[in-house]
Protein backbone atom coordinates (compact mmCIF):
# COMPACT_ATOMS: atom_id res chain seq x y z
CA UNK A 1 0.00 0.00 0.00
CA UNK A 2 3.17 2.63 0.96
CA UNK A 3 4.45 1.92 -2.23
CA UNK A 4 1.14 2.15 -4.84
CA UNK A 5 1.14 5.63 -2.84
CA UNK A 6 4.48 6.49 -3.76
CA UNK A 7 3.66 5.71 -7.15
CA UNK A 8 0.32 7.78 -7.49
CA UNK A 9 2.00 11.33 -5.86
CA UNK A 10 3.86 11.94 -9.11
CA UNK A 11 1.68 11.46 -11.39
CA UNK A 12 -1.26 13.39 -10.04
CA UNK A 13 1.70 16.14 -10.10
CA UNK A 14 1.59 15.75 -13.93
CA UNK A 15 -1.80 15.89 -14.77
CA UNK A 16 -1.96 19.20 -13.48
CA UNK A 17 -3.58 21.81 -15.84
CA UNK A 18 -1.19 24.38 -17.44
CA UNK A 19 -1.36 27.77 -16.23
CA UNK A 20 -2.59 26.80 -12.63
CA UNK A 21 -1.71 28.02 -9.09
CA UNK A 22 -1.37 24.65 -8.07
CA UNK A 23 -2.76 25.84 -4.57
CA UNK A 24 -5.52 23.18 -4.81
CA UNK A 25 -2.99 20.15 -5.99
CA UNK A 26 -0.83 21.92 -3.01
CA UNK A 27 -3.38 21.09 -0.70
CA UNK A 28 -4.73 18.18 -1.82
CA UNK A 29 -0.85 16.51 -2.06
CA UNK A 30 -0.68 17.41 1.55
CA UNK A 31 -4.05 15.59 2.31
CA UNK A 32 -2.27 12.45 0.62
CA UNK A 33 0.75 12.71 2.26
CA UNK A 34 -1.16 13.36 6.17
CA UNK A 35 -3.39 10.01 4.88
CA UNK A 36 -0.07 8.01 4.05
CA UNK A 37 1.47 8.86 7.47
CA UNK A 38 -1.76 8.14 9.13
CA UNK A 39 -1.73 4.61 7.66
CA UNK A 40 2.05 4.49 8.31
CA UNK A 41 0.82 4.94 11.96
CA UNK A 42 -1.91 2.61 11.74
CA UNK A 43 0.47 -0.43 10.40
CA UNK A 44 3.05 0.27 13.03
CA UNK A 45 0.29 -0.04 16.19
CA UNK A 46 -0.62 -3.16 14.43
CA UNK A 47 2.25 -5.03 13.74
CA UNK A 48 4.41 -3.85 16.76
CA UNK A 49 2.50 -6.00 19.03
CA UNK A 50 3.07 -8.88 16.42
CA UNK A 51 6.48 -7.98 16.20
CA UNK A 52 6.87 -8.03 20.16
CA UNK A 53 5.56 -11.15 20.98
CA UNK A 54 7.54 -12.61 17.79
CA UNK A 55 10.50 -11.66 19.80
CA UNK A 56 9.69 -12.48 22.92
CA UNK A 57 8.22 -16.04 22.47
CA UNK A 58 11.14 -18.67 21.56
CA UNK A 59 11.14 -22.46 20.98
CA UNK A 60 13.96 -23.06 23.70
CA UNK A 61 14.40 -21.97 27.24
CA UNK A 62 17.46 -20.36 27.81
CA UNK A 63 19.32 -22.23 30.49
CA UNK A 64 22.37 -24.03 31.78
CA UNK A 65 22.07 -27.66 33.04
CA UNK A 66 20.99 -27.23 36.90
CA UNK A 67 23.76 -28.11 39.08
CA UNK A 68 23.93 -31.58 40.99
CA UNK A 69 24.10 -30.71 44.63
CA UNK A 70 27.21 -32.18 46.42
CA UNK A 71 27.73 -33.26 50.13
CA UNK A 72 31.26 -30.15 50.03
CA UNK A 73 28.10 -27.71 48.83
CA UNK A 74 26.07 -29.19 52.00
CA UNK A 75 29.40 -28.23 54.24
CA UNK A 76 30.12 -24.84 52.24
CA UNK A 77 26.00 -23.80 53.22
CA UNK A 78 26.58 -24.75 57.10
CA UNK A 79 30.19 -22.96 57.08
CA UNK A 80 28.63 -19.64 55.65
CA UNK A 81 25.56 -19.83 58.07
CA UNK A 82 28.00 -20.36 60.74
CA UNK A 83 29.75 -17.49 60.15
CA UNK A 84 27.48 -15.20 58.44
CA UNK A 85 23.81 -16.00 59.90
CA UNK A 86 22.25 -12.95 60.66
CA UNK A 87 19.71 -14.26 63.32
CA UNK A 88 22.78 -15.23 65.97
CA UNK A 89 25.29 -11.97 65.15
CA UNK A 90 24.93 -9.35 67.81
CA UNK A 91 22.95 -6.41 66.70
CA UNK A 92 25.47 -3.71 64.52
CA UNK A 93 28.14 -6.06 63.86
CA UNK A 94 29.21 -6.17 60.22
CA UNK A 95 30.05 -8.91 58.05
CA UNK A 96 32.00 -9.50 54.71
CA UNK A 97 30.14 -12.20 52.27
CA UNK A 98 31.37 -13.36 49.29
CA UNK A 99 29.65 -15.62 47.33
CA UNK A 100 30.81 -17.81 44.43
CA UNK A 101 28.73 -18.69 41.41
CA UNK A 102 27.93 -22.42 42.48
CA UNK A 103 26.75 -20.88 45.77
CA UNK A 104 23.97 -19.15 43.73
CA UNK A 105 23.09 -21.84 41.15
CA UNK A 106 22.49 -24.38 43.98
CA UNK A 107 20.31 -21.45 45.88
CA UNK A 108 18.23 -20.40 42.57
CA UNK A 109 17.91 -24.36 41.84
CA UNK A 110 16.58 -25.48 45.04
CA UNK A 111 13.90 -22.24 44.93
CA UNK A 112 13.02 -23.40 41.38
CA UNK A 113 12.52 -26.69 42.87
CA UNK A 114 10.34 -25.65 45.75
CA UNK A 115 8.32 -23.52 43.07
CA UNK A 116 7.62 -26.34 40.69
CA UNK A 117 4.07 -25.77 39.73
CA UNK A 118 4.42 -22.18 38.94
CA UNK A 119 4.77 -21.09 35.48
CA UNK A 120 8.67 -20.61 36.13
CA UNK A 121 10.71 -23.28 34.43
CA UNK A 122 14.09 -21.77 35.09
CA UNK A 123 16.21 -19.44 36.72
CA UNK A 124 19.62 -18.57 37.17
CA UNK A 125 22.30 -15.51 37.30
CA UNK A 126 25.62 -15.34 35.22
CA UNK A 127 28.00 -12.81 36.31
CA UNK A 128 30.00 -10.96 34.54
CA UNK A 129 32.29 -7.90 35.17
CA UNK A 130 31.21 -5.57 37.61
CA UNK A 131 27.60 -6.63 36.39
CA UNK A 132 24.96 -10.23 36.50
CA UNK A 133 22.35 -11.02 34.01
CA UNK A 134 19.62 -13.08 36.22
CA UNK A 135 17.53 -14.85 33.74
CA UNK A 136 14.19 -16.33 34.12
CA UNK A 137 12.41 -18.78 32.28
CA UNK A 138 8.09 -19.04 31.88
CA UNK A 139 6.40 -21.33 30.09
CA UNK A 140 3.72 -19.67 27.94
CA UNK A 141 0.86 -21.80 25.80
CA UNK A 142 2.54 -23.46 22.51
CA UNK A 143 2.43 -21.81 19.48
CA UNK A 144 4.48 -21.96 16.62
CA UNK A 145 6.61 -19.26 17.70
CA UNK A 146 7.80 -21.74 20.36
CA UNK A 147 6.91 -22.21 24.43
CA UNK A 148 9.28 -20.03 26.45
CA UNK A 149 9.06 -16.99 27.49
CA UNK A 150 13.22 -15.88 28.61
CA UNK A 151 13.16 -13.06 30.61
CA UNK A 152 16.42 -11.22 31.76
CA UNK A 153 17.52 -8.46 33.82
CA UNK A 154 21.07 -7.03 33.96
CA UNK A 155 22.05 -5.89 37.47
CA UNK A 156 24.86 -3.93 37.74
CA UNK A 157 27.46 -2.51 40.95
CA UNK A 158 28.71 0.60 40.96
CA UNK A 159 29.61 3.11 43.98
CA UNK A 160 29.31 -0.03 45.53
CA UNK A 161 25.19 -0.42 44.83
CA UNK A 162 23.20 -2.48 42.72
CA UNK A 163 20.93 -0.86 39.55
CA UNK A 164 18.49 -2.47 37.07
CA UNK A 165 20.96 -1.62 33.98
CA UNK A 166 18.61 -3.51 31.23
CA UNK A 167 16.68 -6.16 30.29
CA UNK A 168 15.74 -8.31 27.64
CA UNK A 169 12.22 -9.65 26.53
CA UNK A 170 13.25 -13.00 24.34
CA UNK A 171 15.42 -11.17 21.75
CA UNK A 172 13.97 -7.65 22.21
CA UNK A 173 16.11 -5.42 24.49
CA UNK A 174 14.91 -3.15 27.16
CA UNK A 175 16.43 -0.02 28.19
CA UNK A 176 17.14 0.29 32.19
CA UNK A 177 14.86 3.29 32.59
CA UNK A 178 11.89 1.20 30.68
CA UNK A 179 13.06 -2.21 32.89
CA UNK A 180 12.98 -0.16 36.40
CA UNK A 181 9.87 1.39 35.86
CA UNK A 182 8.53 -2.20 34.48
CA UNK A 183 9.54 -3.83 37.91
CA UNK A 184 8.06 -0.81 39.82
CA UNK A 185 4.50 -1.56 38.22
CA UNK A 186 4.75 -5.49 38.77
CA UNK A 187 5.75 -5.47 42.18
CA UNK A 188 2.66 -4.34 43.47
CA UNK A 189 0.93 -7.23 40.77
CA UNK A 190 2.95 -9.55 42.85
CA UNK A 191 1.22 -10.19 46.25
CA UNK A 192 4.05 -10.18 48.42
CA UNK A 193 4.01 -6.87 49.19
CA UNK A 194 5.40 -7.73 53.07
CA UNK A 195 8.17 -9.99 51.71
CA UNK A 196 9.42 -7.66 49.76
CA UNK A 197 9.65 -4.40 52.14
CA UNK A 198 11.27 -6.63 54.25
CA UNK A 199 13.98 -7.51 51.66
CA UNK A 200 14.41 -3.52 50.32
CA UNK A 201 14.79 -3.48 54.36
CA UNK A 202 17.25 -5.72 54.71
CA UNK A 203 19.02 -4.54 51.24
CA UNK A 204 19.51 -1.14 53.13
CA UNK A 205 21.76 -2.79 55.45
CA UNK A 206 24.48 -3.77 52.93
CA UNK A 207 27.27 -1.67 51.12
CA UNK A 208 30.05 -2.76 49.16
CA UNK A 209 28.22 -4.64 46.43
CA UNK A 210 30.80 -6.19 43.89
CA UNK A 211 30.68 -8.11 41.34
CA UNK A 212 33.38 -10.12 39.10
CA UNK A 213 32.60 -13.34 36.64
CA UNK A 214 32.80 -15.69 39.38
CA UNK A 215 32.25 -13.97 42.90
CA UNK A 216 29.31 -11.92 44.67
CA UNK A 217 30.70 -9.82 47.20
CA UNK A 218 28.59 -7.46 49.87
CA UNK A 219 28.68 -6.23 53.43
CA UNK A 220 25.70 -6.01 55.94
CA UNK A 221 25.23 -4.64 59.56
CA UNK A 222 23.87 -7.68 61.68
CA UNK A 223 19.93 -6.91 62.20
CA UNK A 224 18.80 -9.94 63.72
CA UNK A 225 14.87 -8.82 64.52
CA UNK A 226 14.93 -8.08 60.42
CA UNK A 227 16.18 -11.10 59.66
CA UNK A 228 13.67 -13.20 61.76
CA UNK A 229 11.09 -11.36 59.87
CA UNK A 230 12.66 -11.96 56.76
CA UNK A 231 12.57 -15.80 57.60
CA UNK A 232 8.88 -15.46 58.82
CA UNK A 233 8.12 -13.71 55.12
CA UNK A 234 9.89 -16.43 53.41
CA UNK A 235 7.93 -18.87 54.79
CA UNK A 236 4.89 -17.25 54.39
CA UNK A 237 6.46 -17.63 50.32
CA UNK A 238 7.83 -21.12 50.84
CA UNK A 239 4.94 -22.71 52.57
CA UNK A 240 1.97 -20.40 51.72
CA UNK A 241 -0.56 -20.38 54.74
CA UNK A 242 -3.03 -23.44 52.71
CA UNK A 243 -0.41 -25.46 52.89
CA UNK A 244 0.40 -24.78 56.35
CA UNK A 245 -2.83 -25.40 57.31
CA UNK A 246 -2.54 -28.51 55.63
CA UNK A 247 0.21 -29.91 57.49
CA UNK A 248 -0.86 -28.78 60.72
CA UNK A 249 -4.38 -31.25 59.90
CA UNK A 250 -2.37 -34.27 59.53
CA UNK A 251 0.07 -33.42 62.54
CA UNK A 252 -3.09 -33.68 64.40
CA UNK A 253 -4.72 -36.35 63.26
CA UNK A 254 -1.10 -38.28 63.92
CA UNK A 255 -0.96 -36.73 67.63
CA UNK A 256 -4.18 -37.01 68.25
CA UNK A 257 -4.56 -41.10 67.50
CA UNK A 258 -1.46 -41.07 70.51
CA UNK A 259 -3.64 -39.80 72.69
CA UNK A 260 -2.85 -37.28 75.11
CA UNK A 261 -0.29 -38.84 77.25
CA UNK A 262 1.62 -41.74 74.26
CA UNK A 263 2.36 -44.52 76.60
CA UNK A 264 5.45 -45.60 74.21
CA UNK A 265 6.64 -45.71 71.07
CA UNK A 266 4.52 -45.61 67.94
CA UNK A 267 5.65 -47.81 65.07
CA UNK A 268 6.35 -46.19 61.95
CA UNK A 269 4.35 -48.22 59.16
CA UNK A 270 1.13 -48.27 60.99
CA UNK A 271 1.15 -44.66 61.12
CA UNK A 272 2.52 -43.73 57.47
CA UNK A 273 -0.57 -46.44 56.30
CA UNK A 274 -3.41 -44.57 58.64
CA UNK A 275 -2.07 -40.90 58.07
CA UNK A 276 -1.67 -41.73 54.29
CA UNK A 277 -5.85 -43.26 54.52
CA UNK A 278 -6.41 -39.74 55.43
CA UNK A 279 -4.59 -38.33 52.29
CA UNK A 280 -6.73 -40.68 49.94
CA UNK A 281 -10.20 -39.87 51.89
CA UNK A 282 -9.27 -35.76 50.87
CA UNK A 283 -8.20 -36.66 47.58
CA UNK A 284 -11.29 -38.57 46.89
CA UNK A 285 -13.14 -35.25 48.00
CA UNK A 286 -11.94 -32.98 44.83
CA UNK A 287 -8.22 -32.06 46.78
CA UNK A 288 -4.94 -32.23 45.42
CA UNK A 289 -3.59 -35.54 45.45
CA UNK A 290 0.28 -34.37 45.29
CA UNK A 291 -0.31 -31.51 47.83
CA UNK A 292 -1.82 -33.94 50.08
CA UNK A 293 0.76 -36.73 49.48
CA UNK A 294 3.42 -33.44 50.28
CA UNK A 295 1.54 -32.79 53.60
CA UNK A 296 0.94 -35.84 55.37
CA UNK A 297 4.40 -36.96 54.94
CA UNK A 298 5.74 -33.49 56.18
CA UNK A 299 3.81 -33.69 58.90
CA UNK A 300 5.02 -37.41 59.88
CA UNK A 301 8.28 -36.13 59.37
CA UNK A 302 7.64 -33.25 62.05
CA UNK A 303 6.31 -35.83 64.01
CA UNK A 304 9.29 -38.17 64.37
CA UNK A 305 11.69 -35.44 65.08
CA UNK A 306 9.43 -34.58 67.47
CA UNK A 307 10.57 -30.71 68.40
CA UNK A 308 7.53 -28.35 69.11
CA UNK A 309 10.07 -25.50 68.48
CA UNK A 310 10.93 -26.73 64.95
CA UNK A 311 6.95 -26.91 64.35
CA UNK A 312 6.81 -23.63 65.41
CA UNK A 313 9.23 -22.17 63.16
CA UNK A 314 7.72 -24.07 60.22
CA UNK A 315 3.79 -23.78 61.03
CA UNK A 316 3.68 -20.81 62.75
CA UNK A 317 0.42 -20.09 64.70
CA UNK A 318 -0.97 -23.02 62.76
CA UNK A 319 1.12 -25.08 64.69
CA UNK A 320 -1.05 -27.55 66.82
CA UNK A 321 0.20 -28.04 70.52
CA UNK A 322 -0.55 -31.83 70.93
CA UNK A 323 1.53 -34.36 72.12
CA UNK A 324 4.16 -35.85 69.99
CA UNK A 325 5.47 -39.06 71.07
CA UNK A 326 8.32 -41.30 69.48
CA UNK A 327 7.90 -43.08 66.25
CA UNK A 328 10.36 -46.57 65.80
CA UNK A 329 11.21 -48.38 62.79
CA UNK A 330 12.70 -51.63 63.24
CA UNK A 331 12.87 -50.53 66.97
CA UNK A 332 14.94 -47.39 66.40
CA UNK A 333 13.71 -43.88 66.75
CA UNK A 334 17.34 -42.87 64.42
CA UNK A 335 15.87 -44.97 61.59
CA UNK A 336 12.19 -43.84 61.68
CA UNK A 337 13.82 -40.08 61.84
CA UNK A 338 15.82 -40.63 58.73
CA UNK A 339 13.44 -42.33 56.78
CA UNK A 340 10.73 -40.09 57.32
CA UNK A 341 12.67 -36.74 56.83
CA UNK A 342 14.07 -38.30 53.77
CA UNK A 343 10.32 -39.18 51.88
CA UNK A 344 9.70 -35.77 52.35
CA UNK A 345 12.54 -34.24 51.47
CA UNK A 346 12.04 -36.22 48.27
CA UNK A 347 8.83 -34.54 47.99
CA UNK A 348 9.44 -31.21 48.73
CA UNK A 349 12.88 -30.98 46.57
CA UNK A 350 13.87 -33.99 44.60
CA UNK A 351 15.35 -37.51 45.53
CA UNK A 352 19.29 -35.91 44.40
CA UNK A 353 19.06 -33.64 47.06
CA UNK A 354 17.43 -35.79 49.40
CA UNK A 355 20.11 -38.37 49.17
CA UNK A 356 22.82 -35.96 49.30
CA UNK A 357 21.73 -34.57 52.54
CA UNK A 358 21.10 -38.22 53.99
CA UNK A 359 25.22 -39.04 53.20
CA UNK A 360 26.00 -35.48 54.86
CA UNK A 361 24.51 -36.29 57.52
CA UNK A 362 26.81 -39.53 58.22
CA UNK A 363 29.53 -37.85 57.31
CA UNK A 364 28.90 -35.26 60.24
CA UNK A 365 28.06 -38.20 62.53
CA UNK A 366 31.78 -39.80 61.76
CA UNK A 367 33.47 -36.99 62.70
CA UNK A 368 32.46 -36.98 66.45
CA UNK A 369 29.41 -37.84 66.30
CA UNK A 370 27.52 -41.64 66.22
CA UNK A 371 29.96 -42.18 63.55
CA UNK A 372 29.03 -42.98 59.93
CA UNK A 373 26.24 -45.63 59.26
CA UNK A 374 25.24 -47.67 56.29
CA UNK A 375 22.12 -48.47 58.59
CA UNK A 376 20.64 -45.29 58.24
CA UNK A 377 21.55 -44.74 54.87
CA UNK A 378 19.55 -47.50 53.94
CA UNK A 379 16.87 -45.84 55.87
CA UNK A 380 18.03 -42.87 54.16
CA UNK A 381 17.50 -44.20 50.67
CA UNK A 382 14.11 -46.11 51.25
CA UNK A 383 12.56 -43.04 52.62
CA UNK A 384 13.80 -41.69 49.40
CA UNK A 385 12.71 -43.95 46.63
CA UNK A 386 8.82 -43.84 49.26
CA UNK A 387 9.04 -40.15 48.16
CA UNK A 388 9.60 -40.45 44.68
CA UNK A 389 6.94 -42.94 44.29
CA UNK A 390 4.38 -40.57 45.78
CA UNK A 391 5.58 -37.49 43.39
CA UNK A 392 5.76 -40.22 40.54
CA UNK A 393 1.92 -41.60 40.76
CA UNK A 394 -0.22 -39.78 43.91
CA UNK A 395 -3.34 -42.07 43.71
CA UNK A 396 -1.85 -45.16 42.79
CA UNK A 397 0.74 -44.32 46.23
CA UNK A 398 -2.35 -43.78 47.92
CA UNK A 399 -3.88 -47.13 47.28
CA UNK A 400 -0.29 -49.53 47.86
CA UNK A 401 0.18 -47.80 51.11
CA UNK A 402 -2.87 -48.89 52.16
CA UNK A 403 -2.15 -52.47 51.53
CA UNK A 404 0.99 -52.06 53.87
CA UNK A 405 1.24 -54.65 55.97
CA UNK A 406 4.99 -54.71 57.77
CA UNK A 407 8.00 -52.62 58.25
CA UNK A 408 9.43 -55.29 55.69
CA UNK A 409 7.19 -54.06 53.36
CA UNK A 410 9.18 -50.77 53.39
CA UNK A 411 12.61 -51.00 54.99
CA UNK A 412 14.95 -53.74 54.31
CA UNK A 413 16.83 -55.86 56.97
CA UNK A 414 20.32 -53.33 58.48
CA UNK A 415 21.88 -57.00 59.82
CA UNK A 416 25.57 -56.79 59.02
CA UNK A 417 25.07 -53.23 57.64
CA UNK A 418 28.47 -51.04 59.04
CA UNK A 419 27.38 -48.88 61.65
CA UNK A 420 29.51 -46.14 63.82
CA UNK A 421 32.46 -45.50 61.95
CA UNK A 422 34.50 -42.65 62.85
CA UNK A 423 35.87 -40.76 60.14
CA UNK A 424 39.60 -41.97 60.20
CA UNK A 425 37.93 -45.56 60.23
CA UNK A 426 35.69 -44.87 57.37
CA UNK A 427 38.46 -43.20 55.60
CA UNK A 428 40.34 -46.15 55.30
CA UNK A 429 38.12 -48.45 54.81
CA UNK A 430 36.27 -46.33 52.10
CA UNK A 431 38.00 -43.57 51.28
CA UNK A 432 36.14 -39.92 50.06
CA UNK A 433 33.22 -42.51 49.28
CA UNK A 434 34.89 -43.08 46.24
CA UNK A 435 36.21 -46.60 45.57
CA UNK A 436 35.12 -49.88 45.25
CA UNK A 437 33.90 -51.61 48.48
CA UNK A 438 31.85 -47.68 49.02
CA UNK A 439 30.14 -48.65 45.81
CA UNK A 440 29.79 -52.29 46.37
CA UNK A 441 28.09 -51.64 49.91
CA UNK A 442 25.85 -48.41 48.13
CA UNK A 443 24.74 -51.46 45.75
CA UNK A 444 23.86 -53.77 48.23
CA UNK A 445 21.37 -51.09 49.86
CA UNK A 446 19.61 -51.03 46.52
CA UNK A 447 19.64 -54.57 46.06
CA UNK A 448 17.57 -54.98 49.85
CA UNK A 449 15.23 -52.21 49.00
CA UNK A 450 14.30 -53.86 45.54
CA UNK A 451 13.49 -56.99 47.41
CA UNK A 452 10.88 -55.12 49.90
CA UNK A 453 7.32 -56.15 49.07
CA UNK A 454 6.40 -52.06 48.33
CA UNK A 455 9.20 -51.17 46.15
CA UNK A 456 9.39 -54.72 44.67
CA UNK A 457 5.53 -54.22 42.95
CA UNK A 458 4.96 -52.69 39.87
CA UNK A 459 2.94 -49.14 40.25
CA UNK A 460 -0.68 -50.05 38.98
Amino acid sequence: MLALWSVRAPEYRRRTPPGSTGAGSDGKLQAMRYLRYLLLSLALLVLLPIVLVVLAIEDQPAQRAAPALTVADLERVKQLLRSHDPRWLPPGQRRDVTLSQRDLDLALHQLLTRFRQAPLQSAELALGDQSAWLQLTLAVPASPLGNALNLAVQLASQDGQLSVAAARVGRLPVPGWLARAGLDALEPRAGQAALFATIREFYATTSAWSIAPQTVRFSFIARPELAWRLESRGRDLLLPAEERERVAYYLGQASRQAGPRPSGPRPMVPLVRDIVALAAVRSGEGRDPRAENRAAMLALAMLAIGRHDVISRVLGPAAPRAALGAVTLRTRQDLAQHWLVSAALALESDGRTADVIGIFKEVLDSRGGTGFSFADLTADRAGVRFGEAAAADPRGWQRRVATLASESDLMPSIDDMPEGLQEPEFQKRFRARDNQAYAQVLAQIEQRIDRCLFFARKPG
